[in-house]
């Protein structure tokens, strides 16, 4: 059957006193459209049945699997190890053992969608269910003793997440977390340019976070093809819209315990406009990557327990292409150009999103820097940074070379003779603050900003110092 990947294995069993084998079809691959009864023959058991040939006695095996839903650009895996922290290898390992017996096209347009992970047999039905708009009864809630995983002990936990949201699903990229705020940052900026002087400043931040932290982000990927076709660069375009198509073959964890702030009805209780979150039940939604959105995540997620829970997988899951450094210096040299852009050239900020986006990278990283305990870098005469810590160190010097020298259009050894005028600039932005009421950033951005901006402005000015001492 095309589409499908089986295999017979047939085996003796140890201490069986029949000379006969088991024998059993392990169901590597299914296309669901080309195999619609399939969810059938899960519930009737017989993918975990095996039956010697001889004489008929039965036992039980469980194998993993993948499921495609070509209309919900989708595979699902279907692991029965528990979460050990592997199950991205696991599906990558699977995925290739398929490939071998699939047709080679079908085997490249698995590598091109997005997967998810379950446990178990019963994690896939709940999950098809769900997609249908069949919500997941509350009495199936809770850990599953077959399927281990670490459960959320640190009590109840509110955290950010963006994603898809698919009716009562939300599916989110847990390898793409050091870098989603800031690449949801980057998008809130990019949608509003449209003159060819902002594109190429959006350019530069988005070029220069792909150099530096690489180029896995499939929402970044695509953005950055469509800006080069607004500038009539295709060959440029073409090299990155290519480059997401391989990128979102990633994996999207999926949870249902989430807050959603989006009202399901308008401010004048009219019924939500159909391009917006909650228009329609899941089972007509489509693709599970059409709406990407951002919700608020529960912890404990007891709603996910033995279903799709793989908290351990989600801290070992992030591409090669991400380093300690790297993420650092990309968040310093995006926020560079952003700040040059909008606080010093005072350009207008897109809309109401951008600015609680754009606040919100400044207050997080500075708290991380302050908890985390780190030493700022202190930069020597030559340019190198000396730092206690790589990570930071990486974040300002970036932030310093796009804010502060960028714009003069100077390399970091001719930095001495020209620091005055540059610290003459941090002065002047300091005497600025707080922001003027008019702008944009004033209005949205909570009062608590001016503070994290005076923070960037004194360590801006305290490391060019030391550079030109």
């Amino acid at each position: 059957m095309p589409g499908v990947a089986t295999f017979r294995f047939a085996w003796e069993i140890p201490d069986h006193d029949c000379p006969g084998r088991f024998e059993h079809d392990v169901v590597y691959y299914v296309d669901l459209e080309q195999w619609p009864a399939f969810p059938h023959v899960v519930e009737s058991g017989e993918l975990e049945s095996i039956r010697c040939n001889t004489c008929g006695s039965e036992g039980s095996v469980k194998s993993s699997a993948i499921v495609e839903i070509p209309a919900r650009n989708l595979l699902i895996f279907i692991t029965h190890a528990g979460d050990d922290g592997g199950a991205v290898l696991g599906f990558h390992a699977n995925l290739d053992t398929a490939a071998e017996l699939l047709p080679p096209a079908i085997g490249e347009r698995a590598r091109s969608r997005p997967f998810t992970i379950v446990h178990g047999w019963s994690g896939f039905l709940r999950l098809l269910n769900a997609l249908n708009g069949i919500s997941v009864p509350p009495e199936h809630h809770g850990p599953h003793r077959e399927y281990p995983h670490p459960l959320d002990r640190d009590g109840p936990q509110i955290s950010g997440i963006n994603g898809y949201t698919h009716g009562d699903l939300f599916f989110h990229l847990p390898e793409h977390a050091a870098v989603n705020d800031l690449v949801s940052c980057l998008l809130h900026w990019s949608r509003f340019c449209s003159e060819r002087d902002q594109i190429t400043r959006v350019l530069e931040a988005m070029l220069g976070v792909v150099s530096l932290a690489g180029s896995s982000h499939p929402w970044l990927l695509q953005e950055l093809g469509r800006l080069h076709l607004e500038l009539g660069e295709n060959d440029s375009a073409i090299e990155f819209l290519e480059g997401a198509v391989e990128a979102h073959h990633c994996w999207l964890a999926v949870t249902t315990s989430f807050l959603d702030a989006t009202p399901r009805t308008s401010a004048k209780f009219s019924p939500q406009e159909p391009s917006l979150p909650h228009a329609a039940p899941a089972s007509v939604l489509g693709e599970v990557t059409a709406r990407r959105h951002v919700v608020s995540r529960m912890r404990p997620a007891v709603s996910d327990y033995g279903l799709w829970h793989f908290p351990k997988t989600e801290e070992h899951a992030h591409p090669s292409t991400y380093t300690n450094e790297g993420v650092w210096a990309a968040h310093g040299l995006a926020l560079g150009v952003m700040d040059r852009t909008f606080l010093d050239e005072k350009c207008p900020a897109p809309d109401w999103n951008f600015p609680f986006a754009f606040g919100g990278l400044h207050d997080d990283w500075q708290y991380s820097l302050e908890q985390a305990g780190r030493v700022l870098s202190v930069l020597t005469g030559d340019g190198r940074v000396e730092a206690f810590h790589s990570g930071p160190s990486e974040f300002w010097t970036q932030y310093l070379r796009f804010r502060w020298l960028g714009r003069l259009g100077i390399e970091w050894h001719e930095l001495p003779a020209r620091v005055d005028l540059v610290l003459a600039e941090i002065d002047s932005a300091r005497a600025k603050l707080p922001m003027d009421e008019e702008s944009a950033l004033a209005r949205v951005v909570t009062s608590n900003y001016s503070i994290h901006h005076r923070y960037f402005l004194d360590t801006s000015e305290h490391l060019l110092r030391g550079l030109a001492s």
